[in-house]
């Protein structure tokens, strides 16, 4: 047997965001942006090692400037990026995010034939797949017929390495225009789909009953064994084996939205794999400790909204003991995830 030597390896998109320097409730409005990397599973391989995890990702760059920096980006944050592909050919993916008054953004993205669109799968993928404890992606490496088959083949060696498959649609109205093919591709994988993280906004997409309790079990019934709903400034609700818990949220004020999700879900994940490494199944995990679980993703996604920019934002282990122990004086139940630290 083949030992873990990452608690987390992640497939998708890495990008350069384009983070606008003015609030603005429209990109057409904004004149300066300053670039941040970004990229939802690649800012939850930097979560997570920012926190201490040992963490690797799979991606496609350009060969140019803006993908040189993303690799550099990764290895500066401890992220095992031997894995990541240079294309010759295509460029690496832009996104340009606006910031309204109250921290919510707007997005434009710029991934036409893009070097993400055409991530190759390889032995490689495979071997490295049996040497990870979970595998974390997202749509985005569906959305192109390349990188669809290649993400497809690579959540197969998920499968047969015995890997915790986490799975964050993190679906985008820009990278899917026809809905119904989005959902097709969603519900294709989710037999194969341990975890599935999906935000109150996209089960109105995904689900036929808007009520949390109600998606959340009609989501369990497709496959998944955990399924995690974030409710922005709300928290989240998990519902696990025909039970279910909300999570109450930190009442701070966002400076930026941008990757509050990632920073919940690599939060989440670093306190989950806590207890994996103690050889237990997610169904063996009680309502109690999920409760704290969500509480620590919760801890990592408000303090990602209290600084600018996606992986920027993200925390290390420090501040985010720091910031439990100046909040345990309002919330004394916080003192049940200091042990996840």
């Amino acid at each position: 047997m083949v030992a873990k030597q990452f608690d987390i390896t992640s497939l998708g998109e890495i990008l350069i965001d384009f983070v606008a320097q003015e609030r603005s409730n429209s990109l057409k409005e904004v004149t300066s942006f300053a670039k941040e990397p970004g990229g939802a599973p690649a800012n939850v391989s930097v979560g997570m090692a920012k926190l201490g995890n040992t963490a690797s990702f799979i991606g496609r760059v350009g060969n140019d400037p803006m993908g040189m920096f993303l690799r550099e980006v990764l290895h500066r944050n401890n992220v095992n990026a031997e894995l990541v592909q240079f294309d010759k050919n295509a460029p690496t993916p832009l996104a340009f995010v606006s910031l309204s008054k109250d921290g919510e953004r707007d997005f434009c993205f710029f991934r036409h034939d893009s070097a993400d669109t055409h991530l190759e799968y390889s032995r490689q993928i495979s071997l490295k797949l049996m040497q990870s404890r979970i595998f974390h992606f997202g749509s985005f490496s569906m959305s192109s017929t390349k990188s669809k088959k290649s993400t497809i083949k690579t959540l197969h060696a998920a499968n047969t390495s015995k890997c915790i498959v986490s799975f964050d649609p993190n679906i985008r109205e820009t990278v899917w225009p026809d809905m119904t093919v989005c959902k097709e591709h969603i519900f294709g994988v989710l037999d194969k789909v341990d975890i599935l993280k999906v935000s109150d906004d996209e089960v109105k997409i995904l689900c036929e009953s808007d009520h949390i309790k109600d998606a959340a079990q009609e989501l369990l019934n497709k496959g998944p064994s955990l399924v995690v709903i974030t409710k922005g400034k709300e928290g989240c609700y998990i519902g696990v084996h025909g039970n279910g818990i909300n999570v109450s949220n930190f009442p701070h004020k966002p400076l930026d939205t941008t990757g509050a999700g990632d920073g919940f879900w690599s939060g989440f994940l670093h306190a989950l794999s806590y207890h994996l490494k103690q050889d237990k199944n997610l169904c063996d995990i009680s309502l109690k400790d999920y409760h704290s679980i969500g509480l620590f993703g919760n801890t990592v996604g408000t303090l990602v909204t209290q600084k600018y920019g996606a992986m920027k934002g993200l925390p290390d282990i420090e501040e985010v003991r720091k910031f439990l122990e100046q909040e345990i004086a309002n919330m004394p139940n916080l003192k049940s995830i200091l042990n996840l630290l």
